[in-house]
């Protein structure tokens, strides 16, 4: 989890795989890639569409940074945490 969110502070597209908990920070095409497990031709086609689509790739990553800012950052999340708690 730590490396996935150090990549999209980065502004890295995240590639990863389906239901294993990354539902809360990826969200498919739109900052990152994902794909079915034991699927190495589907993850083989993520990395060289990224590497080919220069555009894509830092849009995804763009993207991917932006949700980390807003849901991951302490700041927020004590904020967040916060006004729950005073609801």
């Amino acid at each position: 989890m730590v490396n996935t969110l150090q990549a999209a502070a980065s502004q890295l597209p995240i590639i990863s795989l389906e239901n294993i908990g990354f539902n809360d920070i990826i969200q498919k095409d739109i900052n990152g890639k994902t794909i079915k497990q034991d699927d190495n031709e589907a993850l083989a086609q993520a990395i060289i569409s990224l590497y080919k689509d220069k555009r894509q790739c830092r849009k995804l990553g763009q993207a991917a940074e932006k949700i980390y800012r807003e849901n991951f950052m302490l700041d927020n999340m004590l904020n967040n945490i916060n006004a729950l708690l005073n609801k």
